[in-house]
């Protein structure tokens, strides 16, 4: 797979088919912007979400077609996809979507809280929190807009348009947001994704991290997520733990081990069944112990997780021959 270290370019090395689907994004920016401003009133909205949920209600079929959609945009999906593109496809790739991915997650419950609107009134079992924006709507369009944006294919472009345009019908059609929740996780997702691939492409361009030592990246990879935590709500303990653990990991594998991710198809089957079992066992085995009532416990639970990923499974691998190291690579 060819990924792009460089970020300027959104879409396409192509100069001038970048600033046409430039154009093209943001007119489609502010058309959404100005229909989540002129059409803002919540309880106005019902009405056009209501027949999308009677019409899942009346066809099964249906409802079990968008909740396993809506899975795509769930963190347990985010955490196995993430996990296969470490070990297996490209580092870089998969720690840095990580990092937008979960800063964007804690941007969202930031979102939610000052927004504090509820969520549709449809006689079904909602999730605990507010609903402007959708969060799985702006995840999954930063998730897979930063991975097309590195990748710059037109088909990769075409997967993202459709896996989010899919979301956001589905939590509505499952009754979970109106449409305005929808285009807000559009909105404000575009403008998180556009901050943090500039904010990354001045970071390579100015070789930023080469700059600090390995103990500096080391302490800004803990101390940050802990700032994080503490000034931020208590929703975003498990994100920032999540961050400390595979960016600790990211730093340690990168000076000490050399892991490559290539391999043949039975080592790639072998690294994802042993490393997705240990993963799992951390967040579920240990979540009596290390509840998540408690911040500082789920903070460390998912830290630990997140350092298996990036740290101990490569480890693992290249000890009992699932992988190699870049010296050893012939």
């Amino acid at each position: 797979m060819k990924v792009s270290e460089y970020h300027r370019n959104f879409f396409s090395e192509n100069s001038k088919s970048e600033s046409s689907w430039r154009v093209v994004s943001l007119v489609l920016f502010v058309i959404t912007s100005a229909i989540l401003i002129l059409y803002w009133d919540p309880l106005g909205l019902q009405k056009y979400i209501e027949p999308l949920f009677y019409f899942q209600a009346e066809r099964p079929i249906v409802e079990y077609l968008f909740r396993a959609i809506t899975f795509i945009g769930d963190d347990e999906f985010f955490m196995l996809f993430l996990s296969v593109l470490i070990w297996s496809v490209h580092k870089s790739l998969g720690y840095w979507t990580a990092v937008a991915l979960l800063l964007a997650g804690a941007y969202t419950f930031q979102l939610k809280e000052m927004f504090a609107v509820p969520r549709p009134d449809l006689g079904i079992q909602q999730p605990g929190n507010d609903a402007f924006p959708s969060g799985h709507t702006l995840s999954t369009f930063v998730f897979w807009g930063y991975m097309a944006a590195r990748i710059k294919t037109t088909r990769f472009w075409i997967w993202t348009v459709s896996i989010v345009v899919l979301m956001g019908l589905s939590r509505m059609i499952l009754g979970y947001h109106f449409v305005r929740d929808i285009l807000g996780g559009l909105t404000l997702g575009f403008v998180f994704l556009v901050v943090f691939i500039l904010i990354s492409a001045l970071v390579i361009e100015r070789g930023w991290v080469e700059k600090f030592k390995f103990p500096a990246l080391l302490a800004i990879s803990i101390i940050a997520p802990i700032l994080l935590t503490v000034l931020l709500s208590d929703d975003v303990g498990r994100l920032m733990g999540y961050l400390a653990g595979i960016s600790v990991g990211y730093v340690l594998e990168k000076e000490k081990i050399g892991y490559l991710t290539k391999g043949l198809w039975h080592q790639h089957a072998l690294r994802i069944l042993l490393g997705w079992g240990v993963m799992f066992a951390i967040v579920l085995g240990l979540s009596g112990v290390l509840t998540s009532e408690v911040l500082a416990f789920a903070f460390i639970r998912y830290a630990l997780a997140g350092f298996w990923v990036t740290f101990v499974a490569p480890l693992i691998f290249t000890r009992i021959g699932l992988a190699e190291c870049e010296g050893e690579s012939s």
